[in-house]
């Protein structure tokens, strides 16, 4: 069970929206959705280099009211002030339609 007062944090849904163009490709065009009050756990985090430069992971465990954020899926995004999540996954905590549970890593240069 989540306490009300673990939803602490205020993110913002990201949408992802893919559109066929003119040339047989799509764009993706990123939309905002509501923000949100959730709870943000940081789970682990590393370092590699990425383009000769270094690169941190964080993965974080971000919970949300359903009601709130029931269209979310899997390469949608979080957004906390200036920091972005990428959306990897999302559960339905406990499984009764109360909570989602997002698996999400946060990249830093």
């Amino acid at each position: 069970m989540i306490e009300a007062g673990n939803l602490n944090k205020r993110v913002t849904l990201v949408y992802c929206e893919r559109h066929d163009d003119d040339a047989g490709g799509s764009r993706t065009i990123w939309r905002d959705g509501d923000t949100v009050w959730a709870e943000v756990l940081p789970l682990r985090g590393g370092e590699r280099i990425q383009a000769d430069a270094m690169e941190s992971e964080i993965t974080h465990r971000v919970r949300v009211r359903k009601a709130a954020a029931s269209d979310l899926e899997a390469e949608d995004r979080l957004r906390m002030g200036s920091r972005e999540f990428h959306v990897q996954s999302v559960i339905d905590y406990g499984e009764r339609g109360e909570f989602l549970e997002c698996q999400v890593k946060e990249r830093r240069r």
